[in-house]
């Protein structure tokens, strides 16, 4: 529990990112098993219908720009989930070289970079759904995206026919229907292997985590045994204990040699 909470105390940010990739990961299989759970809709336009959007068209080129608005986030957390134990490992390996500050430095740099990369993708979308003429003729919203926490705008444009703001028909009433969609084989395999990527990296990082926080309680214990000029003061570093929450002491990790030399 000791080592646990040290962890938890010191790399807090770990934790909440995790808690967030997970959740991601939960509700983007949630709404993937929705959406192949759908019943099959044949949509049927009528010939003469003035709707400014086809059914079949609208969803090709909707898909598209929502590849190109997620992708960013995608790279973003391939990128931390390789560099963050990465930067814990280095620390871990040379704990008196590096600065104390360097694992949450590196983190937060980490973050912005998921951040960015998220926001930059979720704008070059937007710009594709717009030069593919994907914005609803009656207010100019876009119609690929999502509304807050909410559902992907173009879902409800399928669903309902009609554009969630201002409630224009945008598809023939003859196309409007659910959003079926049929997992591929190469679907499953992406998501195994993002899901096996999530849990190595979790797994990875608390390794390293708490290699690093055994790392600088070593340097620290062995920097004051260094300057202890008799007896009594090592007793006092024996009975020095380690972090805030922690009851680990420099002489019980001294007496389990765990100190480094």
């Amino acid at each position: 529990m000791s080592s646990l909470s040290s962890f938890l105390e010191q790399y807090w940010w770990a934790t909440l990112l995790t808690i967030a990739f997970v959740v991601w990961a939960w509700r983007a299989s949630r709404r993937a098993k929705q959406l192949a759970s759908a019943p099959a809709f044949v949509a049927r336009r009528d010939p003469n219908s003035t709707a400014p959007f086809r059914r079949a068209d609208f969803t090709v080129k909707a898909e598209a720009v929502r590849r190109e608005m997620v992708k960013g986030f995608g790279i973003g957390l391939g990128i931390y989930i390789v560099a963050s134990p990465a930067s814990l490992a280095l620390v871990a390996l040379a704990p008196s070289l590096l600065p104390r500050s360097f694992a949450t430095t590196v983190q937060m740099i980490l973050l912005a970079v998921v951040i960015v990369l998220g926001l930059a993708y979720a704008y070059r979308g937007s710009r594709q759904g717009r030069r593919m003429g994907l914005l609803c003729p009656g207010c100019g919203g876009e119609l690929v995206g999502t509304m807050g926490d909410g559902p992907w705008i173009q879902d409800l444009v399928l669903e309902t026919g009609k554009c969630p703001t201002c409630h224009i028909q945008l598809l023939d009433p003859g196309e409007v229907g659910p959003v079926p969609r049929k997992l591929s084989r190469g679907d499953h395999v992406r998501g195994v292997a993002w899901i096996a990527a999530l849990l190595g990296g979790i797994a990875a990082t608390a390794y390293f985590g708490n290699a690093a926080i055994r790392g600088r309680r070593s340097v620290n214990c062995n920097r004051r045994y260094a300057a202890a000029q008799n007896a009594a003061d090592s007793a006092v570093v024996d009975a020095r204990v380690l972090g805030t929450r922690a009851t680990v002491t420099c002489g019980e990790m001294r007496r389990s040699g765990q100190l480094r030399r």
